[in-house]
């Protein structure tokens, strides 16, 4: 994608055209994402794999915090609504 890019500015600048690239039409050209520069050694992926549970982790507290907040909110509505009757 930064190769993409590059060429994008590179070609505005030589035309004079005040422009940057369109994100979601880079995404939309197959192999975008793909890099030849990218080890294939695997480093990429360990070193996510590593902080995945980490991260699940935290995404799990925040969504069992989220789960209070709304429960607290619906019983405070169902009192006030018990108590305008």
């Amino acid at each position: 994608m930064s190769a993409y890019i590059a060429a994008f500015r590179a070609a505005a600048g030589e035309f004079g055209v005040p422009s940057e690239p369109d994100l979601n039409a880079i995404l939309r050209i197959p192999g975008a994402l793909d890099s030849g520069s990218n080890p294939e050694d695997g480093a990429l992926e360990s070193a996510v794999m590593a902080t995945v549970g980490e991260v699940l982790g935290r995404l799990n507290q925040m969504r069992e915090q989220e789960g209070r907040g709304i429960e607290r909110e619906l019983r405070q509505r169902m009192a006030h609504l018990s108590e305008a009757r």
